[in-house]
């Protein structure tokens, strides 16, 4: 039994590779006690092939863990990436083909997918951005510049 389950593992049909990726340590476990259940008494299964089956499930399982881990790991950078962007001008290409282009805003993830919000109210994949620019800095007019003397005087009439 075992054999045909390395054998179809190995094969080169897309969908059975698919259906083998599928299954869980739980279920070698479930398939190697029916197969010692049902081995003839006077041919028993070698202890070794039992401890390679046991060694097959272990690789499994660590083989899923690395491959959780590595997509967390892609997520996070992902998501780390985007929060560089916040407050920048981006360029890119929105879900339906187009080119947008805006001030990042905000930042949202939808499962493994990191999404820039522009004040627009488009959003972008963050796989997906073209350009990065630096905003331009405001240039400040006499009205702001009135605002800021207003708010230096009470902030030193304050402090006296």
């Amino acid at each position: 039994m075992v054999a045909s389950i390395s054998g179809a593992s190995t094969g080169t049909s897309a969908s059975t590779t698919s259906k083998i990726s599928q299954i869980k340590p739980e279920d070698f476990l479930k398939i190697m006690l029916a197969e010692l259940q049902q081995q003839d008494p006077f041919e028993p299964v070698a202890s070794k092939d039992l401890i390679a089956q046991v060694g097959q499930v272990k690789d499994i399982q660590s083989s899923m863990d690395l491959s959780t881990t590595l997509k967390d790991l892609a997520v996070s950078q992902k998501l780390s990436a985007a929060g560089t962007l916040l407050g920048k001008e981006i360029t890119g290409i929105n879900s339906d083909g187009e080119k947008i282009s805006g001030l990042v805003s905000s930042i949202t993830r939808e499962g493994d997918t990191i999404y820039l919000q522009l004040e627009s109210g488009q959003r972008l994949d963050v796989t997906n951005v073209l350009t990065v620019n630096n905003p331009k800095p405001t240039v400040p007019t006499p009205d702001t510049d009135a605002a800021a003397e207003s708010l230096i005087k009470e902030n030193e009439e304050s402090t006296k």
